[in-house]
């Protein structure tokens, strides 16, 4: 029993000796709750209040899409707080907001939005370097590097929300509301037959080993023969379809946006390298694009090269806006020459892709090369055009080759996945406290400990229970072989008064002089009695300690 209490008292000065940060520890935990539900008003076991709360933020910073202000009183005693909190953004859900720490977050964060045609994105930007502009840059990355996952967006707006408290004001939350062209199902649908178009004419329109030059060709007069241009989208001004390479490659019919993305696509899938380029034509918003043959960048203008014929004339293909350089271009173009490459080469201009094409085109104008067409098996080593193609952060490609090429490539999901997970899904609670599992284990410890010696002090009870037993059983069957004293209740036992009387009978004897018994029977006598005495000593003896 004092063995049990000494344990006890043990566990009670371990308990008692729990680092203080423990405490904390608590303080964070119920502010975090009580921030989670909104309550404006709330009391905790804390003497710094601003450091608490801090905490809080550094374990949930999704939270701080909720926070406006607070104000902290402290308790008399200066062990508690009480804050009062203002909240907005209420009725958005934890798990939705995203949490934004760098740039490449906030890409992730961009594409996934774009390619799930999200309306409405929360954020919190933890990064104090970052701005509405670097959101603007992130669209505008997609759009070159992942168009399929861009097509149909139209627009963002973003309202930011800082605190009013100096602590927290290298923070801020976003609500980024992102305008389409269409509904999501209209979107996606687009992408889908987009994508399913531009590998068709991956296995129809160019082949694998054809030069650079001539797949640019026959890119540019692929488009221009196939496509109209929509006057009646342009007078309009309105976002359509017409705007993306969908209303090029699919409807046929687009203005100067979806005839550049088309270009801009067909060309990466084919290998080469190139650019969506926005500026002015003739003093009006225009697009078109920036290849690169060889080695060397030349501007080409698909739009101006399918010019819109007057009434009864025929529409004719045009080489006119096929790989300029800067000047040539800039007589009735412009635009931000920092942003896309110097154009200055004249190695590959149309009069010298003309002289090239003629020397593989016979009298009939049909081409004598032949090349390796591209197929479903190939297709996929265009690197290039599978990071075009796929439907990035999570639809599926209805192709045989983008199924082929998803085993062996991530999509940009899993990556915004593992890059970017909503912060809620950050459980701190799970985690522990290192106080808190010090505690833990010092408790199962002693526990053990404690356990361990109820189940010894068991076992050895038991075995002395069995000695008693054991040499219970060996005098008996000693005293019923006549080696010591009957146990079994018939014969006399030590201290009885049968022997006692035979002890008297024998002094009177002697006494008498005369004796009816020999001498034979009186040292029998004599021996017995003297054997009974000492026999019920050694019982006694052995009664007082078992254990001898």
């Amino acid at each position: 029993m004092k063995k049990l209490v000494a344990v006890g008292l043990t566990t009670a000065l371990l308990l008692g000796c729990v680092p203080t940060c423990y405490a904390a520890e608590d303080a964070v935990t119920t502010l975090t709750n009580a921030i989670q539900s909104f309550e404006t008003e709330v009391t905790v076991k804390t003497q710094d209040a601003e450091g608490t709360l801090q905490s809080v933020f550094v374990d949930n910073p999704e939270l701080f899409y909720y926070f406006e202000s607070y104000s902290a009183t402290m308790s008399k005693n200066g062990k508690k707080s009480t804050y009062t909190f203002t909240y907005h953004n209420t009725d958005v859900a934890a798990d939705d907001v995203f949490v934004v720490a760098s740039t490449d977050d906030l890409n992730s964060v961009i594409g996934y939005a774009l390619a799930e045609t999200m309306e409405t994105v929360p954020v919190v930007f933890t990064d104090s370097t970052l701005s509405e502009d670097d959101i603007i840059n992130a669209v505008d990355d997609w759009r070159e590097d992942n168009y399929l996952a861009y097509m149909g967006y139209m627009g963002v707006n973003a309202t930011g929300y800082t605190s009013t408290e100096a602590a927290f004001s290298t923070w801020t939350g976003y609500t980024l509301e992102f305008l389409y062209m269409e509904d999501t199902e209209t979107i996606q649908q687009w992408r889908q037959e987009t994508e399913e178009q531009v590998l068709l004419l991956c296995t129809t329109l160019f082949s694998l080993d054809m030069p650079d030059w001539e797949k640019e060709l026959v890119i540019h007069d692929y488009i221009v023969e196939n496509c109209t241009y929509d006057q009646d989208a342009e007078s309009s001004g309105d976002y359509s379809s017409a705007n993306t390479a969908y209303g090029c490659l699919v409807e046929g019919s687009a203005v100067c946006e979806g005839y550049a993305e088309a270009a801009n696509l067909l060309f990466r899938a084919a290998g080469l390298t190139s650019y969506y380029v926005e500026g002015a034509g003739e003093s009006a918003d225009h697009a078109w694009n920036c290849v690169q043959i060889d080695g060397e960048y030349y501007w080409v203008d698909v739009t101006w090269d399918d010019p819109v014929p007057a009434e009864g004339e025929e529409e004719t293909l045009k080489h006119t806006y096929f790989n300029l350089t800067d000047s040539e271009l800039n007589t009735d173009h412009s635009w931000q020459s920092s942003q896309y490459p110097s154009c200055t080469a004249t190695v590959w201009s149309y009069s010298a892709v003309t002289e090239a094409l003629a020397e593989i085109t016979d009298e009939d104008g049909n081409v004598t090369e032949v090349y390796e067409n591209y197929s479903t098996e190939n297709v996929t080593t265009l690197e290039t055009l599978i990071s075009d193609l796929e439907y990035e952060l999570g639809v599926e490609s209805s192709s045989d080759s983008a199924d082929a090429e998803t085993g062996e490539t991530q999509t940009t999901e899993t990556q915004a996945a593992e890059t970017t997970t909503p912060a809620a899904d950050t459980d701190t609670d799970a985690q522990g406290h290192p106080a808190r599992t010090v505690a833990i284990v010092v408790v199962a410890v002693l526990l053990l400990l404690i356990i361990a010696y109820l189940i010894y002090r068991r076992v050895m009870y038991l075995r002395m229970l069995k000695r008693r037993r054991r040499r219970a059983a060996a005098r008996k069957r000693a005293a019923q072989n006549g080696y010591g004293y009957d146990y079994s209740g018939t014969g006399p036992r030590p201290g009885s008064s049968q022997s006692r009387s035979g002890s008297s009978s024998r002094k009177r004897s002697s006494s008498g002089g005369s004796s009816s018994r020999s001498s034979t029977g009186r040292s029998s006598s004599s021996r017995n009695s003297s054997s009974s005495r000492s026999s019920g000593r050694n019982d006694r003896t052995r009664r007082d300690n078992p254990f001898r």
